[in-house]
C-alpha cells in the first residue's frame, strides 16, 4: 500500500467518525451502561514474583483450578463461548483479581481487545455459567433481572456500541471507562423483550446440534437477516432521526462483520439511497412494497378472456 493510499484511507476513516458526532450529540442526555450494568475486567496474575513451581492455566484439570476463559480466539462466534481452560485463582498466584475470581455469576463477556481494525470492534458472548476469565475480557453483569443477558448482548454487539467503541478508543483496546460511559436508551419491559426475542431467533437458526456440536445447515440469508433484526431492534431504542441513523450504519459498508459464521459486510444495497430507519428496511410491508417484490409476485396474463377485455380495451383507446 502506497503512502498516499494510506493517507486516503486515514481520511475517509477520520471522515467517518466525525459524522459519528451527531450521533453521539443527539444521545448526550441518555444513562451511561454503569448505572444499569457492573462493569469490571478480568484477573491478572502475577509476573516474574510468582511463588516457585506455580500454575496459573492449563488444558488440564490440577489440583484447586476452576473452569474459565484466558483469551478470545480468531475464530470465535458470538453465539459460542470462549474455548474452556483450567485456571488458578489461589490469591498467591494473582496479581489483581479484579472480577475475574467471582464464578457462578451469569455475565456477558466482551473482548479487551480490539477483534479488527474496522469499525467492528466488539464481540460479546454469554456466559450464563459464570467462569473465572482473565483481563483479556471485560465483564458485564446487569444489576437487574430486568436486564436480561440476552439484552445486554444485543446492546453490546449492536452497530451503536461498534461505533461508539471505534470513535472513543482509536487504536486503544476496548477500556473499561468508555463501555461504563456508553450512553444507554431508555426501555419499557416490553421494547427489553422484543430484543430478547429477536436474539432468541437468532440463537436457534446458528446453534450447535448433536453430540459433536455441530451446527445444522442453515440458510446464510436468513441468518444474517435475523442478527440484522437484533441491530434493528437496539437502533430503534435509540430513537436516532433517519439521517443520522444511516450515517452511522454506513460506518460500517465494506467491513466484514467478525464472529458471525456468514458474509455481512453491509446494512442496504450499495446503491440503496433513501435514508430509512433499519427497522423500517427490515420489515415485511416494507420489503413487499419494492420492486424486486413486486416483480417476484407478478403474475402473467393467460386467461383468454381477460385477454380479449385488455385487447378490446386497447383497441377502444386508439380509437
Amino acid at each position: 500500500m502506497t503512502g498516499q493510499q494510506l493517507s486516503h484511507m486515514k481520511i475517509r476513516s477520520s471522515q467517518k467518525k466525525h459524522e459519528c458526532s451527531a450521533v453521539w450529540e443527539w444521545c448526550r442526555h441518555l444513562p451511561p451502561l454503569a448505572r444499569f450494568v457492573a462493569i469490571g475486567q478480568g484477573l491478572q496474575y502475577k509476573g516474574r514474583s510468582l511463588p516457585a513451581d506455580a500454575q496459573t492455566v492449563s488444558c488440564c484439570h490440577f489440583p484447586g483450578a476452576v473452569c474459565g476463559f484466558a483469551h478470545v480466539t480468531p475464530e470465535l462466534r458470538i453465539d459460542r463461548q470462549p474455548p474452556e481452560i483450567w485456571m488458578n485463582v489461589d490469591p498467591t498466584v494473582i496479581r489483581r483479581p479484579g472480577t475475574g475470581t467471582t464464578t457462578g455469576v451469569p455475565q456477558v463477556l466482551l473482548n479487551y481487545a480490539r477483534v479488527s481494525r474496522s469499525p467492528w470492534r466488539l464481540q460479546a458472548v454469554i456466559d450464563r455459567e459464570g467462569h473465572a476469565v482473565t483481563s483479556r475480557f471485560l465483564t458485564l453483569r446487569p444489576f437487574a433481572k430486568s436486564y436480561p443477558l440476552e439484552f445486554l448482548w444485543g446492546l453490546c454487539n449492536s452497530p451503536f456500541a461498534n461505533a461508539y467503541a471505534y470513535t472513543h478508543t482509536g487504536k486503544r483496546p476496548v477500556l473499561m471507562g468508555m463501555i461504563r460511559a456508553m450512553p444507554v436508551p431508555h426501555t419499557s419491559d416490553s421494547e427489553i423483550q422484543r430484543v430478547v426475542e429477536a436474539v432468541h431467533k437468532y440463537f436457534a437458526v446458528v446453534a450447535p446440534s448433536g453430540r459433536e456440536g455441530l451446527t445444522l445447515t442453515f440458510d446464510q440469508n436468513t441468518a444474517c437477516r435475523l442478527l440484522q433484526h437484533v441491530d434493528a431492534e437496539i437502533l430503534r431504542l435509540y430513537d436516532l432521526p433517519p439521517r443520522i441513523e444511516r450515517q452511522l450504519l454506513d460506518l460500517f459498508s465494506g467491513s466484514k462483520r467478525p464472529g458471525v459464521p456468514f458474509d455481512f459486510s453491509r446494512y442496504f444495497p450499495e446503491d440503496f439511497a433513501p435514508c430509512l430507519p433499519l427497522h423500517v428496511y427490515l420489515s415485511e410491508a416494507y420489503q413487499r412494497s419494492t420492486a424486486g417484490a413486486l416483480r417476484r409476485r407478478y403474475q402473467p396474463v393467460t386467461d383468454p378472456v381477460i385477454l380479449a377485455a385488455l385487447e378490446h380495451a386497447v383497441n377502444a383507446f386508439e380509437e
